[in-house]
């Protein structure tokens, strides 16, 4: 039989030039009747796409003259299958990376739809100027052949006018060209970053024209760039806006005016990749504009119309910009209702109790979207991991109220199927599958899947951590959780000064995820010219795989004082367990403690005197520990609360019973300083003998010492503490109040701001606010892959004569 080809020619403009679609023809001798089924051309690819496309195929062909009749051919025909796909014309695209973005596929049936869409296709590659098709019959079935024209090679990309920006750094940000062949789509997205690149400097009438020289296939391109005058947002004024001030609407946009805190936070915004900006950049500005609608929706006004920007330039480069905006009324929240299953696992009114919006209030779209994440969520914590939840939002314009119902489908309920972990070349399977707190074939939990990951992000071992959900089996869903580790050991050196001990030294090597075990060992020393101390710990999170820790801990230290040496060697072993929450931990442990007074002055106090020798302290120590920090090293929410009761008297010298209480509480303030943390932290203790004892005063080891970086700085170690002699002798009471305010700087740099408060008192004191000491302070924290550093500077708000004014306290480390 002979191929009869249906060929048809489509173009950017959409006609077709001279082509039949329908044609008949008839097989050479023999009178069998063949019939060509018109094929349907239609537009391929966008309107600004150039090219032609030749496509035949014969769909159907007759079976002929069976006993001298006609059969049906629709009814006895075949589906024709593609035999064979032909590519001509490439020379630098391989015929692999043609042959993957085809649809129509060797083997499979032929299909018009298909092959209008691999034109589709190989034009959106940005490769080809022309794809044409040709079908024809081959092997009983067809053959596709695709013939390619691609476009010509870029030589040399070159940038001209530029004077502001150098050149290397534009060519930086140029996108470039795959296999070096021109497409326009590249050129114009490049003229994109080229401007946007000068808006973001102040050059908001920046023109860049594009010149293209072609010589033999190839072709030399010029972006050529009109950088205009620089200019600086002077004003944005606000027109219409009755309930919220200027300062409240641009508070919710990027571009700002001019001003020296602008200026600031603009150059802060720079290194931490924030588009903050007093130039004026119209794609930024349209997005704002969007940011101040929302907001308006957020609180109420969901008529608000945010009308065109009028932007002007007026003076030496200033730039006004007045914004008209209608608010319209207010809405209020009508009533709130559900709709909910015969068999919800639920109750309405328990579900009532976590919406944010209610009734009476102003309604707000951010509320009601909240609404939707906590109600998926909480489905989610039941196994309904494709709960469906659709607010149904009825306005009305004369009431000015706003009916919401919540509509709850809570589908299947699901069960944990297989626990796959990725990723972790260090660290053990089990490490990660025991903070999932979920077990194969438990019901599924979101929320429990939600607060795992942010278990396995506050161990310190992954610098990324994922959790997803696949389907499995029936009602089954597959968890994946996919990290990727981070060093874990850790070298850190600390430094300081201080009247009493002149220049000392801190020295740690730590590291927490021994083996990959998931345990932690701890060598460090602390050393001056009056003390040398040294301390080793280790700690393993899970015995035998079970909740419970195991945590042992010696020391030894040595300490000249001015009237008295101290030498001391102790030994520490305490276990925990997990009580009502994963995080709350009770635990119970064993101090063993020899401390020996030696080289009495004559003019020591006299309870030192008492103390002379060497004692043993034998002690219990019970503990309660609550900790829902989102991390270890830079948390920005949750708190830490710990009270400790220490027990002395289990056979040794010493008796006396040791209380404190600790915590700390870390939220963000985003409304001062966007990623900014508020920390407040509270401390107090006291020791008293037991009544068992001889009822002499407590050991001097055991007394509370308050000063220095991890109790009050701007002051020594032991600067806020009682004195006898004017020997530092530490308190029998101590309360302790840190406040701290922490925002970004430049990059992974922090600064914060400090008050600090506290003092010990001596037996028989009572504590008293007039008793405290005070400092504030500045510093800095730098944590990054390369190491932690810490460097405050604090300065005494009530300095008594012959104290330093200041305190510098700081440390730095490496990680490996």
């Amino acid at each position: 039989m002979e191929g009869l080809l249906l060929r048809g020619r489509h173009s950017s403009g959409g006609c077709c030039e001279g082509i039949s679609p329908f044609q008949e023809g008839r097989k050479k001798g023999g009178g069998h009747l063949c019939l060509l089924k018109k094929l349907e051309e239609g537009r391929v690819g966008r309107g600004a796409v150039k090219g032609s496309i030749v496509v035949f195929f014969l769909l159907v062909f007759s079976v002929c003259l069976l006993f001298g009749g006609f059969v049906d051919a629709r009814a006895q025909s075949p589906q024709l299958l593609v035999k064979a796909i032909e590519i001509q014309g490439n020379k630098r695209v391989d015929k692999e990376t043609i042959l993957f973005k085809l649809k129509s596929k060797e083997g499979e049936p032929f299909s018009v739809s298909k092959v209008r869409e691999d034109v589709k296709s190989l034009y959106e590659t940005g490769y080809f100027e022309d794809v044409e098709v040709d079908a024809e019959p081959f092997e009983g079935g067809v053959k596709l052949v695709y013939k390619v024209e691609e476009r010509p090679l870029v030589a040399r990309v070159l940038v001209k006018g530029n004077k502001k920006i150098k050149t290397k750094d534009i060519t930086k940000e140029l996108k470039k060209f795959p296999l070096s062949i021109y497409n326009e789509n590249i050129v114009k997205e490049n003229v994109r970053k080229i401007m946007q690149m000068y808006q973001a400097k102040g050059y908001y009438d920046v023109r860049v024209d594009v010149e293209r020289k072609e010589r033999r296939g190839r072709i030399v391109l010029t972006y050529r760039i009109r950088e205009g005058r620089k200019a600086h947002v002077a004003k944005i004024e606000f027109v219409g806006n009755k309930h919220f001030s200027d300062r409240t609407l641009s508070g919710q946009m990027l571009t700002k005016e001019k001003n020296l805190w602008n200026m600031v936070t603009t150059f802060v915004g720079h290194f931490l990749g924030k588009p903050s900006t007093y130039y004026y950049i119209p794609d930024l500005l349209k997005l704002d504009l969007m940011k101040v609608r929302e907001f308006y929706r957020d609180h109420g006004f969901l008529r608000v119309a945010v009308g065109d920007p009028q932007v002007s330039v007026k003076g030496s480069g200033k730039i006004y910009i007045k914004v008209p905006i209608e608010e319209g009324p207010r809405y209020k929240v009508a009533n709130v209702n559900l709709q909910l299953w015969t068999d919800d696992p639920f109750k309405s009114e328990d579900i009532k109790k976590l919406l944010g919006l209610k009734s009476g209030e102003w309604y707000g779209a951010a509320t009601m979207r909240q609404d939707v994440n906590n109600l998926t969520e909480l489905y989610g914590s039941k196994g309904y991991v494709n709960a469906d939840v659709r607010p149904l939002v009825e306005i009305d314009d004369k009431d000015h109220t706003v009916r919401v119902t919540y509509r709850i489908e809570k589908g299947a309920k699901y069960y944990v199927g297989k626990i796959e972990v990725q990723g972790n070349v260090k660290t053990r399977d089990k490490v990660i599958r025991r903070e999932l707190g979920l077990a194969e074939g438990d019901v599924m939990n979101t929320l429990a899947l939600k607060a795992a990951k942010e278990r396995l992000s506050r161990l310190g071992y992954f610098s990324q951590v994922d959790i997803e959900t696949k389907p499995g089996e029936d009602h089954f869903e597959d968890i994946l959780v996919n990290v990727e580790e981070q060093p874990t050991g850790s070298l850190m050196f600390g430094g300081g000064y201080s009247t009493q001990e002149a220049f000392g030294a801190m020295v740690q090597l730590q590291e927490k995820n021994l083996f990959g075990r998931g345990q932690s060992v701890s060598l460090s020393g602390n050393f001056s010219g009056k003390r040398a101390e040294y301390d080793l710990s280790f700690f393993d999170p899970y015995i035998l795989d079970r909740p419970l820790s195991l945590g042992v801990r010696t020391h030894h230290l040595t300490y000249e004082f001015d009237t008295f040496d101290e030498e001391s060697l102790g030994f520490t072993i305490t276990l925990g367990k997990r009580i009502w929450n994963w995080h709350t931990t009770a635990s119970i442990g064993y101090e063993l403690q020899s401390v020996d007074i030696s080289g009495v002055d004559d003019d020591a106090p006299e309870f030192i005197h008492d103390q002379r020798g060497r004692s043993v302290s034998s002690a219990i120590i019970l503990g309660l520990s609550q900790d829902t920090r989102n991390s270890t090293v830079l948390p920005t929410k949750g708190f830490q609360r710990r009270v400790s009761l220490k027990v002395a008297g289990l056979g040794g010298d010493e008796y006396y019973y040791k209380v404190i209480a600790d915590a700390g509480w870390f939220f963000s303030i985003n409304k001062l300083i966007k990623n900014s943390v508020f920390h407040v932290r509270g401390r107090v203790g006291f020791i008293n003998p037991l009544p068992i004892g001889d009822g002499s005063d407590r050991p001097v080891y055991e007394r509370f010492f308050v000063g220095g970086d991890n109790t009050v700085r701007g002051f020594d170690e032991d600067e806020a503490s009682p004195e006898r002699d004017g020997q530092a002798i530490g308190g029998t009471k101590e309360l302790i109040v840190n406040v701290e305010y922490l925002f970004p700087l430049v990059g992974g740099l922090r600064g914060l701001v400090f008050y600090d408060t506290g003092a010990a008192f001596d037996n028989g004191d009572q504590i008293s606010l007039g008793g405290l000491r005070h400092a504030v302070g500045v510093g800095i924290r730098f944590i990054t892959p390369f190491g932690p550093l810490k460097l405050d500077l604090g300065y005494k708000l009530d300095r008594k004569k012959g104290e330093d004014s200041t305190k510098v306290h700081f440390s730095v480390g490496t990680v490996f």
